[in-house]
């Protein structure tokens, strides 16, 4: 896990990430969530909708980029829902 910015230039050996299939992904405005995503990694536990934030069914699809446009901070994740 990598919190803010670097102050240089980072390099990584991509090998480990090819080979174990490995994502990496930035964040911002979201330091809130941190201290409690540490503990559920401590613990092992895994409440993943718990993350989210708010659920839109596909049709509100441009509202739930409006939203989290005119309020980012607000939005920990969005799930769109292709089902309903």
């Amino acid at each position: 896990m990598y919190v803010g910015y670097a102050k240089s230039e980072v390099c990584y050996d991509t090998t480990d990430f090819m080979r174990k299939e490995l994502d990496i992904m930035g964040s911002r405005n979201a330091l809130r969530f941190f201290p409690a995503l540490i503990r559920m990694l401590e613990k092992r536990q895994q409440p993943f909708m718990d993350l989210i934030t708010e659920i839109y069914p596909f049709e509100k699809t441009a509202r739930a980029f409006q939203d989290w446009d005119a309020s980012p901070t607000k939005f920990a994740k969005i799930l769109i829902d292709l089902k309903t």
